[in-house]
């Protein structure tokens, strides 16, 4: 599982950083160049303290600025993501999971399952440029830029359970929770929501 998750984000690292050589101490091959069809060969990595769920719920405390592109480009790699079918809304790129990621259980919070993520990221122009996701993972609109936004979009049960998870997070200024009926009739879909501007 570890190896899924290390093999993704080398890539990510590649593609954004120029990270030609793995380090040393794992003594893993470079990852290949991400494609559109990308399937994994593996169960995708989702534990709780080392997957996509972690990373994904310590964007969303909020304690620094997020930076939500890794976590795309892993994501997409993955085939978790599909960059071609980026839905916008308010300036966000919105992209459905083909399996949810589950965030962790919380203090008596019960695990909240993420159906659609969406992000912005300012840096976006310099951090993508010549890489397979320019003009791709986020397009910019007319308007007031959103800002450095993650946005997960939970389904509730019983009602208030993203609140309370986001309550026992430690969460800082910047988080919150929004009502997704904007976006979807169906009244247990809520966004947990972590913006800040650059």
């Amino acid at each position: 599982m570890r190896r899924v998750m290390s093999v993704a984000m080398a890539a990510a690292c590649s593609i954004l950083f120029g990270c030609d050589e793995p380090d040393a101490a794992d003594g893993m091959s470079p990852a290949p160049a991400p494609s559109d069809a990308a399937t994994p060969s593996e169960p995708v990595p989702d534990e709780p303290e080392t997957g996509f769920a972690a990373q994904l719920a310590e964007l969303l405390k909020c304690a620094d600025q997020p930076n939500p592109t890794p976590l795309l480009i892993a994501l997409a790699q993955a085939g978790r993501i599909d960059v071609s079918d980026n839905v916008g809304f308010d300036g966000l790129s919105c992209f459905a999971l083909a399996e949810p990621i589950v965030l962790p259980a919380r203090d008596g919070v019960d695990p909240l399952p993420v159906e659609t993520i969406c992000a912005f990221d300012e840096t976006y122009p310099e951090t993508l440029a010549g890489t397979p996701y320019e003009g791709r993972l986020y397009q910019r609109g007319p308007g007031t830029s959103p800002g450095m936004v993650i946005r997960a979009v939970v389904r509730e049960t019983g009602g208030g359970e993203a609140y309370r998870w986001l309550q026992v997070s430690d969460a800082r200024i910047g988080a919150r929770i929004e009502p997704w009926s904007v976006v979807s009739q169906d009244p247990a879909l809520v966004a947990i929501t972590c913006s800040r501007l650059e």
